[in-house]
């Protein structure tokens, strides 16, 4: 059972999402009761793609921090991935203007869960158009339930 924990709302906006993968998060106690809480910034956040995948500063808040275990707020925390989906997406990156981004957090049989998403950067006059387009369907749909 997936449970959606958070959404990255600016995503949509600013990226024309290619494709998604679900990856797992390599996380501490302290970070996980923090998640639960809800206590998570995906402004700024962003993934790196190297051998290994990596999501970059995003901010987890502990309020609760215990002392023997001291967690910096922005480390960078190793995404779990399959090695051919890591190849795709480095194969994805290559191409000029795409990115990795986080879009949303999930909470899946009591492990969190990170849906990523392959990305290309939307240009002033695509965000818009799309703007437009958006305000014409609703416009539509109000004609429609006045008849």
């Amino acid at each position: 059972m997936n449970r959606l924990v958070l959404k990255n709302k600016k995503a949509q906006h600013n990226y024309e999402i290619i494709e998604t993968y679900i990856a797992g998060i390599e996380l501490k106690g302290v970070e996980v009761v923090a998640l639960r809480n809800k206590k998570l910034s995906f402004s700024d956040s962003f993934i790196s793609v190297n051998n290994e995948v990596f999501w970059k500063n995003a901010h987890i808040s502990l309020s609760n921090q215990s002392d023997f275990e001291k967690v910096s707020e922005n480390r960078n925390r190793k995404l779990l991935l399959h090695k051919k989906e890591i190849l795709k997406i480095k194969n994805a990156i290559n191409i000029k203007g795409y990115t990795v981004i986080p879009l949303e957090l999930i909470l899946s049989n009591n492990k969190f869960k990170l849906k990523i998403g392959v990305a290309k950067g939307l240009k002033k006059y695509d965000k818009r158009l799309k703007e437009k387009e958006k305000t014409l369907n609703m416009e539509i749909k109000r004609s429609f339930k006045s008849l």
